[in-house]
This record gives C-alpha cells, structure tokens and sequence, in this order.
C-alpha cells in the first residue's frame, strides 16, 4: 500500500481533484529549529527545511519529525565516524585474558539511524522512489534558492 501524498503533490503532479483531496491544509511555513540541536543535526534540518519548503511539503507541525530525522542523521555520522576510526570490527578482551574480535556496534547504530533518516525522508517526499511523477514543487520559480538532496548527503559537520 502506497503512502498518502500531500496535497501540494497532487497538485504539482496534477492529480489534485477538490472533491477528493479537499480538507485542511496547512501554510507552507518551516518550524523553528530546537535550539540544542548538534551542528551536524542543524546543517541537516536548515537543507531537509529548505527542500520541504521548496516542494511545499512543509508545515509548522512538522518541527517533530524533523527534529527525530535531523538527530538519528547526527547519531549516524557519529557512528560513521567511530567505523572509521575503530573499523568494522573491534577487537575485545576477554575474561581470560586473550582477545576476541566482535563486530563494532556503531555499525547496527549506523544502520539504524540510516533507516530512520530514509523512512522520515520518504514522508516529506524527499527519496527517489517518492520524487517519482512529482513534476515541480509549490515554490516554483524560485530557482535559485533551490539545493541539490544529494547536499544532504554530503553534511557533515
């Protein structure tokens, strides 16, 4: 079963019909950013804000789950980081004083929060799966404001 579309996406892909699709619509307006948020956590939710934006799939009661893609971003650099640093293994002493080789834990903490960042991405439209057919957002014309989603990729401090 497919994901509901926003209204601003059946509209832009031309599928809006009012009495289908009518009901209570929310401005396109971005949510303040919670002020205890790590840089990484920011740089994502300033680009995931402006694209949502951009698309009109943004409205004020979306701060929560934007706060919940922006911070399992940061924890899935962080856990980028430690794998890098640490590898994809680690090595662990045992009780009897030998070694034992373990998988390193940030790599199910990565894949966690990577999944947690798709799944969030995908409810705002923001992956290609759900781009597809989405022929242009509610702020077309504002070209020059509009980033790239693979600079959300790239964030990393």
């Amino acid at each position: 079963m497919s994901r509901k579309k926003p209204l601003a996406e059946h509209v832009a892909a031309g599928t809006f019909r009012k009495g289908r699709h009518s009901g209570p619509t929310m401005p396109v307006e971005a949510p303040p950013m919670p002020p205890d948020m790590p840089p990484t956590a920011q740089a994502f939710w300033n680009t995931v804000v402006e694209e949502c934006r951009f698309a009109g799939v943004l409205a004020r009661v979306d701060g929560k789950a934007l706060r919940l893609a922006a911070d399992s971003w940061s924890i899935y650099l962080e856990a980028q980081d430690s794998i890098h640093t640490d590898g994809i293994n680690v090595k662990e002493p045992t009780a009897h004083g030998g070694v034992r080789v373990k998988a390193n834990p940030a790599v199910s903490t990565r894949a966690k929060a990577w999944k947690e960042v798709q799944t969030i991405l995908a409810k705002f439209g923001l992956t290609p799966a759900d781009r597809t057919g989405l022929k242009a957002g509610a702020n077309v014309g504002d070209e020059d404001k509009r980033k790239d989603i693979k600079g959300i990729l790239k964030l990393h401090g």
